[in-house]
């Protein structure tokens, strides 16, 4: 195994640690809106530095964000947590096959992703309320509040993401570097 197969599977395990231990030791200033949503600080940072390193990297630190709120939150929100797995794959491949400047590869990737990231959330939440019988009205109410609230905080982590990225690439943690490429 070369160094820095290694060191990927290091960083990767790290990001995992902190995405279990985020949900739970942030769990006394989570901010609650409704029945469904919750914003965590910073949650998604490591699952969108892992967008970075390679699709698995991303997928196994997002596995990792789920299992921290089964731990520490209701049901609804370790289920909704458990599809930012699909956010950080569709991520962690448009980082790889993206061959423009670093700027517009930003700007989609964090599109994209917020939409993905919105859109999932949003309907988990939407179906487990409708599995658990609850008035369409709520339903609906509570699924609109999670789908915009998921597109902002998705949007606030990103851009803690992007200044700790700018020191990891820049210290050589996370091999990215913020060169240009053609459009």
């Amino acid at each position: 195994m070369n160094r820095t197969k290694t060191r990927d599977m290091v960083i990767t395990a790290l990001l995992t640690a902190l995405t279990i231990l985020i949900p739970i030791a942030f769990s006394p200033i989570r901010i609650p809106v409704g029945l469904s949503f919750t914003a965590t600080v910073a949650v998604h940072v490591p699952i969108m530095l892992a967008m970075f390193i390679s699709p698995v990297s991303a997928a196994m630190v997002a596995i990792g964000s789920g299992i921290g709120f089964f731990f520490s939150a209701p049901l609804v929100v370790a289920l909704r947590a458990m599809t930012h797995v699909i956010f950080a794959v569709s991520g962690a491949l448009m980082v790889k096959k993206l061959n423009c400047n670093v700027t517009l590869k930003l700007i989609l990737v964090w599109l994209v992703t917020m939409i993905l990231h919105g859109l999932f959330e949003a309907a988990i939440t939407m179906w487990f309320w409708f599995a658990n019988d609850a008035y369409p009205a709520m339903v609906y109410a509570e699924s609109f509040t999670v789908g915009i609230g998921t597109l902002i905080h998705h949007t606030i982590d990103f851009v803690i993401m992007l200044g700790v990225l700018t020191v990891l690439s820049k210290s050589k943690f996370i091999d990215w570097k913020f060169k240009k490429a053609s459009l």
